[in-house]
């Protein structure tokens, strides 16, 4: 699946192949973005690796995904390295799994807080995003990680600036071109003229030929007239 051709808000994770995170060993040994999803569906954790199977093996995400229980682990398969970034950066976005939210590594305490918390259904907000201050032992933990309103913020100046930056690009292509342009013009007047001065060197050549040809003429009427004087006298 091409990054271009995914609209997130159909994507359907129910059709994509799943194993028991208990069953990992089984995983594919292929490229491609993975789902971590709990018991009751909740998408968890997204990631992507060159080989799922071996990504996961000591995975940072394991004890605290091991907490959930049955958590399932769903896949898709993407061989191309730009796409799979792609995809994986508009489903985060969209589908925002609280596990690529919070600090890699928790305390026990808070591994048990944020799993209690998460299996709660009538407390999962619809916008997936969990309060980090609920669960985080440390409240300087969680200074470390931006709110969704930073954090899409932050995602709108980096897309402006990636489009000055395009933009910038542009122009500097635009620029090659007219050079390119101009130097071609420059090398197709220096051809006509090395075309011209051929054809006068040959021209020249033809010249030189006949006048050397006539002059071979005159000398020998001159050496035929003398003979003739000599026998004369």
């Amino acid at each position: 699946m091409s990054s271009s051709a995914l609209a997130p808000e159909c994507f359907d994770l129910a059709s994509l192949p799943s194993l028991l995170l208990a069953d990992k060993a089984k995983l594919p040994s292929c490229a491609g973005v993975y789902f971590a999803l709990s018991s009751q569906g909740r998408v968890l954790y997204i990631g992507r690796s060159i080989n799922i199977q071996d990504h996961l093996k000591g995975h940072h995400r394991l004890p605290v995904l091991k907490a959930f229980g049955d958590v399932k682990i769903a896949w898709l398969t993407e061989r191309d390295s730009l796409a799979l970034r792609r995809i994986e950066t508009i489903l985060i976005n969209y589908l925002n799994p609280p596990l690529n939210k919070i600090p890699s590594y928790l305390k026990d305490e808070d591994t048990e807080k944020l799993v209690k918390y998460l299996t709660l259904s009538d407390r999962i907000p619809k916008s997936n995003v969990i309060p980090i201050n609920k669960f985080l032992t440390s409240p300087s933990q969680a200074k470390d990680f931006p709110s969704q309103l930073e954090t899409e913020s932050g995602l709108k100046e980096v897309i402006l600036e990636q489009a000055n930056r395009i933009n910038q690009l542009a122009d500097k292509i635009a620029d090659l071109q007219s050079m390119f342009q101009e130097q071609m013009q420059v090398h197709r007047q220096l051809a006509d003229t090395l075309i011209e001065q051929a054809k006068t060197i040959s021209e020249l050549s033809r010249t030189q030929a006949q006048t050397n040809s006539q002059l071979v003429e005159v000398t020998v009427e001159q050496a035929q007239t003398i003979s003739k004087l000599s026998s004369a006298l």
